[in-house]
């Protein structure tokens, strides 16, 4: 007879005490369970108590009391979860299925977290998510739910309306309708629609998955997007300073020597640390140097930003020229870094200067309709692509 485990023991027990058993294999039985035929030896089996066996002793098994513990723990969570089963316990909520489907339609690969997304909290994380993408649906059961509405489902009954001020029936809502429940900062933006407000909430792009969202969200606060938009900001100082300098040298005199205004002095000191010189040449050359430095640095140079190393002598026009060329890039390479933070639900106005957010804004301005009437009098700002005299 092949060798047996413990588990083959306790068969052979049943085997050993069973009449209808042939006696060769209840011989076999015995001489299996003694362990290489120890009859008449009690045994230990799996925490049972099994007497000496032999032909004329039929075996009488005791279950000890620690697994008569384990036996009485493993019943009752298989009643416990028959129960739990019995009402309904861990089931998905036929109305939440269907949206949190689409849910890992979009973020496919969660679909590994099946378990964690279909029980517990879940499901609800889902249907948040869900809603804040737009989902009817799941706009829907969202705003009941937070409402306390009685029912899980569009054809439950509105609870009763509350009366209103001086006892009158309060209006009744329509919980049915879609409703999206926004969070700080107002109802959610398409991620191509325009922003004129750093504190807009951007929907992510349809079909980036978390993942992507959490990478692209990480890299413009710490990554290479953060740091390539703030060069973005230097740049358009520099490009306010260049036309700036334009205007310092109508009052320098023959060597080049001026007095540096108010408004120069201090956009120089924010950028560079330090007070503006009071020669053109030096600081023209100076702020060429950083301007190309800026540009390379933000990812925006492409060869232009050669010229923006300006002879000695240069012009008002070059020094306008200069400014020009240098918000060109950043308007280029700026709507480049726009575009990959959208994706992500980032808001990339919150990461710009107040005067390039300004500017930004105003070159993004949707044009207006044909024959409509100006909004008003535009206020003057240093935007893309412009000289603009400062005073």
């Amino acid at each position: 007879m092949k060798a047996l485990g413990t588990s083959d023991e306790v068969e052979l027990t049943r085997l050993i005490a069973d009449p209808n058993t042939p006696d060769p294999l209840r011989q076999a039985a015995l001489q299996a369970i003694s362990k290489k035929g120890d009859v008449g030896q009690t045994q230990n089996i799996e925490g049972q108590i099994v007497n000496g066996l032999s032909p004329t002793n039929p075996p009488t098994v005791t279950v000890t009391p620690v697994a008569q513990s384990v036996i009485n723990r493993n019943n009752a969570e298989g009643r416990a979860a028959d129960a739990r089963a019995a009402g309904g316990a861990g089931a998905m909520d036929p109305e939440i299925a269907p949206v949190l489907a689409r849910f890992i339609e979009k973020n496919p690969s969660l679909a590994g977290n099946l378990r964690s997304l279909t029980t517990g909290g879940g499901p609800l994380v889902g249907l948040a998510y869900m809603a804040d993408q737009g989902d009817v649906q799941a706009q829907q059961i969202l705003a009941r739910r937070m409402n306390a509405v009685p029912g899980a489902h569009p054809a439950a009954a509105p609870a009763p309306a509350p009366a209103g001020a001086g006892g009158a029936p309060a209006p009744v809502v329509d919980h049915g309708a879609p409703v999206s429940v926004p969070p700080a900062g107002g109802a959610p933006v398409a991620f191509d629609a325009p922003v004129s407000d750093p504190h807009s909430i951007i929907s992510p792009a349809p079909g980036v998955s978390l993942k992507e969202q959490a990478g692209i969200r990480t890299d413009f606060s710490s990554g290479k997007g953060a740091s390539q938009t703030t060069f973005v900001n230097t740049m358009m100082a520099h490009s306010r300073l260049f036309d700036m300098l334009a205007e310092e040298q109508k009052k320098a005199d023959a060597a080049g020597n001026f007095t540096p205004s108010n408004a120069f002095n201090n956009l120089w000191n924010r950028t560079f640390g330090k007070s503006a010189p009071t020669n053109i040449a030096i600081a023209g050359s100076f702020l060429g140097r950083e301007a190309v430095r800026a540009t390379v640095n933000s990812g925006a140079g492409t060869g232009e930003e050669r010229e923006l190393q300006i002879p000695k002598d240069a012009s008002a026009d070059q020094m306008h020229d200069a400014a020009n060329t240098i918000r060109s890039l950043a308007s280029h390479q700026l709507r480049s870094l726009d575009n990959r933070a959208r994706r992500g639900g980032v808001n990339i106005l919150q990461l710009l200067d107040p005067q390039t957010r300004k500017d930004y804004i105003a070159a993004n301005a949707p044009e207006p309709e044909p024959g409509a009437a100006p909004a008003g009098p535009a206020a003057p700002s240093q935007g893309w692509g412009h000289a603009t005299v400062v005073q």
